[in-house]
């Protein structure tokens, strides 16, 4: 098992996004499936430290990524991991869960859906979406 040096002598605050990679270093899992959304930039900011042991691979949309787990485990025999954003995101996970389950040969699968640590930082993620969309229709509209 590779070791994560910069998780060794953590700090005693420490945030979940850092508990969380630290946690799937410790379960050897070597591989994250998914999407980076909004909701999950503190945990996309913490496994990018620790890209000398967890690789992600970007996948199409959730969905994807909640089926490439179970076919990561099947094929390897290791755990796997797959991350989305709460909300939809969280919800179509569930279909690749699902299938995993009623298969009879359903490979470990670790699912991550990933949330804001408080209301006000959605509330600010949601203001920035209205002020893009708003920006957005504006050049459609020829107005800006």
């Amino acid at each position: 098992m590779r070791k994560m040096t910069h998780f060794v002598n953590m700090p005693t605050q420490v945030s979940g996004a850092r508990r969380l990679v630290a946690a799937l270093a410790e379960m050897e899992i070597q591989v994250v499936f998914g999407v980076p959304g909004d909701t999950g930039i503190a945990f996309y900011d913490q496994l990018a430290a620790a890209t000398d042991v967890i690789r992600h691979v970007l996948t199409r949309d959730e969905r994807h990524a909640a089926y490439m787990p179970d076919g990561y485990a099947r094929s390897t025999g290791r755990l796997a991991a797959c991350e989305a954003s709460s909300g939809a995101g969280a919800v179509y996970l569930a279909s690749g869960l699902a299938e995993a389950y009623a298969s009879s040969v359903m490979g470990p699968t670790v699912l991550l859906p990933t949330s804001s640590s408080t209301r006000t930082g959605m509330m600010r993620a949601h203001r920035v979406t209205r002020l893009t969309w708003g920006a957005q229709n504006r050049v459609q509209k020829g107005t800006m």
